[in-house]
């Protein structure tokens, strides 16, 4: 497992990515080799979701004429392009990309990236290829020894659940939903925990089991008042 000198999970905010780019660029002022490579990749991350895929564009080439192939910076860099050029609207661009990513990540023992790069294929691909790229991930986040890599569990298992539904396999999609959910709670992930009660509420509904879904979705409601999907989900319930 190759270890990471900055704990780059501290700089970001995934809800505010405008503040997380302030943070990397603060960073970057210091940052030197390694650190510095895999920075301006996160840089590049927070500036495509603010849907500035040009200038993350261009941040991923200027890092790239450092990175050694075949070393650990390389698989977060195709990582990340992988994503800016699927956000940009480009998955066929991406596949390759995170396939590769994948493939250098377990070489190279780097759990957390690989299982990231198995989530990422699965995005941009459909049906049983999708699937079959979440089992994958799942199995490694199953069988990984570092924390965060174990983490990617709830959310393969809540990928699988969807396409699950998708496929009308209601009560599979339900055992998978409640088993993230009870990840999620284990981690201490508050937000995501009622993220994952939202979709076992979605489906009892399809399931016919209105009670117990309008029951998630009250409680839901006064904790998260604000949230439109939880509101759409009651007024569906009637």
């Amino acid at each position: 497992m190759y270890p990471l000198r900055v704990d780059y999970a501290e700089l970001w905010d995934f809800n505010d990515p405008a503040g997380s780019e302030v943070r990397f660029r603060e960073f970057l002022r210091t940052a030197r080799g390694t650190d510095w490579l895999i920075g301006m990749t996160q840089l590049a991350r927070a500036l495509g979701l603010q849907k500035l895929f040009e200038e993350a564009s261009e941040i991923l080439e200027k890092a790239a004429i450092e990175i050694e192939p075949g070393s650990p910076p390389q698989v977060i860099w195709l990582l990340e392009m992988g994503r800016c050029l699927n956000s940009s609207g480009s998955p066929e661009g991406a596949k390759p990309l995170f396939e590769n990513a994948f493939a250098l990540g377990k070489s190279l023992g780097l759990e957390l990236w690989t299982i990231d790069a198995a989530h990422m294929v699965a995005i941009v691909t459909k049906g049983d290829e999708s699937r079959a790229w979440n089992e994958r991930g799942l199995e490694l986040a199953r069988g990984a020894k570092e924390k965060r890599a174990q983490q990617w569990e709830a959310t393969l298992l809540n990928n699988l659940g969807w396409a699950d539904f998708g496929e009308s396999k209601l009560e599979e999609a339900l055992a998978k939903f409640v088993k993230a959910r009870e990840l999620r709670e284990e981690y201490g992930q508050k937000d995501r925990e009622q993220i994952g009660r939202w979709c076992i509420g979605r489906v009892l509904r399809e399931l016919g089991r209105i009670d117990e879904a309008r029951e998630i979705m009250v409680q839901l409601s006064k904790e998260v008042p604000d949230d439109q999907y939880v509101q759409e989900e009651l007024a569906a319930l009637g």
